[in-house]
């Protein structure tokens, strides 16, 4: 505390996006009227951009489900801001998330032919949390970061949480938000006027060390939707096409995991497997496929499923698929991903 002045001691209403998120209010934007759709229908990057930028003092989340864009918005939205001349964080649990944000901002900067003053605080000892880019430099030393007066500044929780950014920041943007625990976000949004979530809580949950009080221990995104799978359209904005998955799979993911607001993007209709009369019988065109496989007494894994799993694998290897452009290609291992939740079932199908 001693090294907080009199200007960046606490304040009742301080710090309104704080308090917009802890009271789940809806979100504050110039020109909107409150409990209206912040968004139309299939809403373009434009239209993202204008919600972000009428932000005034408040919040907003954008829900990105898989394939459906959120690290293309994303940059957009942050390079839109940085040339509207506002400082912006960028935050995540990981450096790998706030990494991977930051390179696709530059791609698109360096497309634009625009250029900025960015700074990202990282161990320079570890590459994986190095950026290494053309307008945004990896800074050892928070003493660094504060200091050189950047337009965009980037790094975990700790960074954003010093006395130091206290209110420095016109919009802190926070990636991978469905891992960020509602305690971790309060010291970090006193550090921006505006706050922007971009996340998805129905992917991959918070890791959870410990036990915290109340709600506090909730990720920020399952504590503003309290429960429900997507987004309001007057609370946030449900990105809802998604590029990856064919509408064989998609239409099920969105009937069991989001409200069946979920559609696929036409060019996926042209991506199947292109399957010969040697194709194990399990393996469909699109789709998803059960095949069951028999065994007893198999806690953490089954060498049957092993074998099964192999099988296919190989199989596999020896057929074709069609791609975006209508070209057949044959399966390459890269094509293939084989998920578990047993570590030694991993091991054992490596």
């Amino acid at each position: 505390e001693d090294l907080i002045d009199a200007k960046k001691q606490h304040r009742p209403n301080s710090y309104p996006a704080m308090d917009a998120i802890l009271r789940r209010d809806l979100p504050v934007i110039l020109g909107h009227h409150a409990g209206q759709a912040l968004v139309p229908e299939n809403a373009t990057v434009e239209d993202i951009v204008a919600v972000i930028q009428g932000l005034h003092h408040s919040y907003v989340f954008i829900q990105g489900p898989p394939g459906a864009g959120k690290t293309y918005i994303g940059s957009r939205v942050i390079l839109a801001l940085l040339k509207e001349g506002k400082r912006v964080g960028v935050s995540s649990n990981s450096h790998k998330a706030i990494v991977n944000l930051l390179q696709a901002v530059e791609k698109e900067a360096i497309a634009t032919h625009f250029s900025f003053r960015g700074a990202k605080k990282s161990d320079l000892d570890d590459p994986s949390q190095l950026i290494e880019g053309t307008y945004i430099q990896d800074l050892q030393k928070k003493e660094e970061v504060f200091k050189g007066e950047f337009d965009l500044v980037a790094g975990t929780a700790w960074l954003f949480a010093d006395p130091e950014m206290d209110q420095q920041l016109d919009y802190l943007c926070i990636d991978e938000a469905g891992q960020v625990a509602l305690g971790m976000l309060v010291p970090m949004a006193t550090s921006t006027r505006n706050i922007v979530l971009l996340g998805d809580q129905m992917q991959l949950a918070q890791p959870v060390e410990g036990v915290h009080p109340g709600e506090s221990g909730q990720s920020v995104l399952d504590y503003l939707l309290e429960g429900k799978a997507t987004i309001p359209p007057e609370q946030g904005i449900f990105l809802q096409n998604t590029w990856r998955m064919h509408p064989a799979i998609c239409e099920f993911i969105s009937s069991a995991v989001y409200e069946g607001r979920l559609s696929s993007h036409q060019k996926t209709e042209t991506r199947y497997l292109e399957l010969d009369s040697n194709a194990d019988s399990a393996l469909l065109p699109v789709g998803i496929r059960f095949e069951p496989v028999a065994h007893e007494g198999c806690a953490q894994y089954s060498q049957e499923e092993v074998t099964r799993v192999k099988a296919l694998y190989e199989n596999l290897l020896t057929q074709s698929y069609m791609d975006d452009d209508g070209q057949k290609k044959p399966l390459q291992e890269h094509n293939i991903l084989v998920v578990s939740p047993y570590n030694i079932l991993v091991i054992l199908l490596k």
